[in-house]
């Protein structure tokens, strides 16, 4: 729903992976060591077969590419293990206690508990959830530290790719309710929207009611709105993906009071209204237009600010549809 890249360039995004870097290389969260852990998993634990000793060793050798890289370069990674058939090795299916020693290496539950997770969802300034749009996702204040009031997902699953547990471009904070949708479901740059892309599926679909059920509630008064994909049918198989994985659309009919409370201010914000608004107001109250319809909505309309609170895209789409707003 949300590209990150829409508020962040891509200067601050590499500032931010650094760091993110620097905090894995010697995490403030534990004496935990991750490339010394991944050395024990062979020289420890006993998992030192040929392709073990290879799958650890791709690691350590590629150990900055794989937490740093951009989305299309982890998926490099993936294909190098993948033609070698040492996926299945990673994955469990041969050995599920090497995938365990992996994932512990790693430790990301330790990172999920402590401050580097933090600073990482402070950097990004993400409000609300990047795949709906409908839940926050903020850092709240706690008497003895700061908490994430959300989850993290693995683009790429950890489940299936234990080495990307802590990969940058691969934490993307997010509700519990897409988390949870989503699951362990294999996805790629090809068949997915990435939140770090500059690619959205806000770009490839808008909101829009049933212009019947306006016409009824201006004649009859109160009624039931329903809520609509413009165009569903000439979606992208890619769009319609997005909107399935995450039940889109049946998440946002519950929100018909919104289209309701939209439709009310159509009525009542008309253009000589406005107009007066912006004689009497601005520019002390509102400095653009922009100001004017957020006040008006009670929602951001700029794409550029989807992120800063749930509902931004629902809403701006229903005035829009409605011609509220332009």
């Amino acid at each position: 729903m949300i590209s990150i890249l829409d508020h962040i360039s891509q200067d601050k995004l590499d500032k931010l992976c650094e760091q993110h870097y620097a905090h894995v290389l010697k995490p403030s969260f534990s004496p935990h060591i991750i490339r010394d852990e991944l050395k024990k998993v062979i020289s420890i634990h006993g998992y030192n077969n040929p392709t073990q000793v290879n799958i650890v060793s791709y690691i350590l050798n590629n150990f900055k590419s794989i937490i740093s890289s951009k989305p299309i370069n982890l998926e490099n990674h993936i294909s190098y293990f993948k033609s070698r058939g040492y996926d299945k090795h990673i994955e469990g299916h041969i050995n599920k206690p090497f995938r365990v020693a992996l994932l512990n290496a790693f430790a990301y539950e330790k990172f999920r508990k402590w401050d580097s997770a933090v600073k990482l969802a402070q950097g990004l300034d993400l409000k609300s959830c990047p795949y709906c749009n409908a839940q926050y996702t903020l850092v709240t204040k706690q008497k003895s530290k700061n908490k994430l009031a959300f989850q993290l997902d693995h683009f790429y699953p950890k489940s299936h790719y234990p080495y990307l547990s802590l990969s940058f471009y691969n934490l993307i904070p997010c509700c519990s309710v897409c988390n949870n949708s989503k699951s362990n479901k294999p996805t790629n740059m090809k068949g997915s929207y990435h939140p770090y892309s500059r690619e959205s599926v806000s770009d490839d679909f808008s909101f829009c009611t049933d212009n019947l059920d306006v016409v009824k509630a201006y004649v009859k008064g109160k009624t039931k709105f329903s809520v609509k994909i413009n165009d569903e049918e000439k979606l992208s198989v890619k769009a319609k993906k997005h909107l399935d994985d995450y039940s889109i659309k049946k998440l946002f009919e519950r929100h018909d009071d919104i289209v309701e409370e939209i439709v009310w201010k159509k009525f009542v914000y008309v253009e000589e209204y406005k107009k007066q608004i912006r004689t009497d107001f601005g520019p002390t109250l509102f400095l653009n237009e922009y100001d004017l319809e957020r006040f008006i909505i009670g929602n951001y309309t700029k794409k550029e600010d989807t992120h800063k609170r749930p509902l931004s895209k629902f809403a701006s789409d229903i005035a829009r549809d409605l011609g509220l707003i332009r």
